[in-house]
């Protein structure tokens, strides 16, 4: 438990963060939740004290909240600041375990989940007084004080609420950028416990440490659940600051940065590795980045992101079929990922792009199309790109989602927050592409979660004489596969999955 702001005058307010994925507590693996920790500075900042509880670092959820009863508890906020709809399990043990130690304080419910979630949804949570849309900091903390001192609070923009049982939801406040005080929570906490020392985004053992740059994302493509997320980021000088500041104190060298489109917006890309490279030259670092972004980048740019300490970049490639980008509305090109790719290579910059599969209007064209590119991007090197292969799923709110949901009206979608929490484990076992046959959806579940990551097993594994034989030969039966589009009778998945090296480094887009 992380107390802000002790004694604060406006009263005691009990801030829970529930874990994201459904791991062991105390791993550090599940990394800083950024989101909820800088909303809970910020309405500590407003004059709250605030008990921040991280479900992952908590082994005993009901001992933690007794403690935190005592004095009296003013209001109860659950955040959902990360896009994982398990986030909804912790959510039920709060407001069970708070409802059962009496805690009577009202109940808000925010985050990035809560901003994306659909309203039926919503209106169906139960033991919640109002949702809060968007930046928590712009709105949170004048509704905590109308709600602690009993005042109206239903014209507070950016929350929703029941009102004779109808979701009214007013107008969020506008975005703007990210203000320095976002990230204030850096020093006022120790963050030792989030800094990654096992599995992480540079596959070393070096300690890493995720840092918030901006959240949303310019791009506001038709099929992602970040769609109705506008971009706000941090200003280039105070990123720096940020960073400078975690490294010193963390004897951190490695990062993580946390935002969606980072290379949108090229020159304070290229003004952050500048200072980098002036201030800190042994920092290294991780970014996400648009392919379109990516290709235009020119030699001498790329060489100021490697002397500043860029060393991975994640893209969204999405497809090898031009048909499926223009419906999801990227505006890339499928060789534009590979051009991208050998550009960052070249210098010393290692690739990962995000694939997807089960667009509707996807045709086995489409899938050829994509695994073509897949092994094109391999060729380069295997070893220091990778693919993360994933399954489309409908996000209502946006306008593929919202076309889909209208052509296809009988899909079981969740209707509340407890089916929500179990709709990814379930995704793989029931049909939920009706616009697809039974086959090509069993292909396309096959194709996400064993043959691209079987694709690139020897290379995750490393040097050759490690890689168990059975594995080597399984993996060779992969690439016929995918060479020649045969995947009818997989006996060798079967295989696989009875093999006793179950250990190997497949690459798990669904590690939830």
């Amino acid at each position: 438990m992380i107390t802000f702001n002790a004694e604060g005058p406006r009263g005691k307010v009990v801030f829970f963060i529930p874990r994201w994925l459904d791991a062991p507590r105390r791993t550090s693996g599940l990394g800083l939740p950024l989101e909820s920790l800088s909303v809970a500075g910020a309405l500590a900042r407003s004059g709250f004290e605030v008990l921040a509880i991280d479900e992952s670092l908590e082994p005993d959820l009901e001992a933690v909240l007794s403690r935190a009863r005592d004095g009296g508890v003013a209001l109860r906020c659950a955040w959902l600041g990360e896009l994982y709809a398990y986030q909804f399990r912790g959510l039920h043990r709060f407001v069970e375990t708070t409802t059962r130690l009496g805690m009577e304080a009202p109940m808000v419910l925010g985050g990035s989940l809560v901003t994306v979630c659909p309203p039926d949804i919503l209106a169906r949570t139960e033991g919640v007084d109002v949702f809060v849309h968007g930046l928590g900091e712009e709105c949170l903390p004048e509704l905590s004080m109308r709600l602690v001192e009993g005042m109206d609070f239903r014209d507070v923009p950016g929350i929703s609420f029941l009102s004779e049982g109808r979701l009214v939801i007013n107008a969020a406040a506008p975005p703007r950028n990210l203000s320095p005080s976002t990230s204030d929570f850096y020093r006022e906490m120790d963050l030792t416990p989030y800094v990654e020392r096992d599995q992480n985004v540079f596959d070393t053992s070096e300690p890493v440490l995720k840092v918030r740059l901006g959240r949303g994302c310019a791009r506001a493509c038709d099929f992602c659940y970040h769609y109705r997320v506008k971009q706000s980021r941090i200003l280039a000088e105070q990123a720096v600051e940020d960073i400078l500041y975690l490294s010193r104190r963390y004897d951190v060298h490695h990062f993580s940065f946390h935002e969606l489109d980072f290379f949108s917006d090229r020159r304070r890309a290229l003004r952050i590795a500048d200072a980098l490279a002036a201030e800190a030259p042994d920092i290294r670092w991780f970014a996400l980045g648009s392919v379109a972004d990516l290709v235009r980048l020119s030699t001498e740019e790329i060489a100021r992101l490697v002397r500043g300490g860029c060393r991975i970049i994640e893209m969204g490639t999405e497809s090898g079929s031009e048909k499926i980008l223009r419906i999801i509305g990227k505006h890339h090109a499928p060789g534009q990922a590979v051009l991208a790719t050998q550009s960052l290579l070249a210098q010393g910059i290692n690739a990962a792009h995000n694939l997807i599969f089960g667009i509707p209007g996807e045709l086995p064209i489409d899938r050829r199309r994509t695994l073509d590119l897949c092994r094109q991007i391999l060729s380069l090197d295997p070893g220091r790109v990778i693919l993360f292969p994933r399954l489309y799923q409908i996000s209502p709110g946006t306008p593929l989602g919202d076309e889909i949901l209208a052509r296809h009206p009988g899909v079981d979608l969740p209707r509340t927050v407890f089916e929500a929490s179990t709709w990814r484990k379930d995704f793989r076992k029931h049909r939920v592409f009706p616009w697809l046959s039974a086959a090509a959806e069993r292909e396309i579940k096959d194709l996400a979660d064993y043959y691209i990551p079987m694709m690139q097993v020897r290379a995750r594994w490393g040097a050759g004489a490690r890689c168990p034989t059975s594995v080597r030969m399984l993996s060779k039966i992969v690439d016929l596969r995918v060479a020649t589009g045969m995947f009818g009778l997989p006996v060798d998945r079967w295989l696989y999955d009875h093999l006793p090296h179950r250990s190997s480094a497949l690459v798990d887009a669904f590690a939830e």
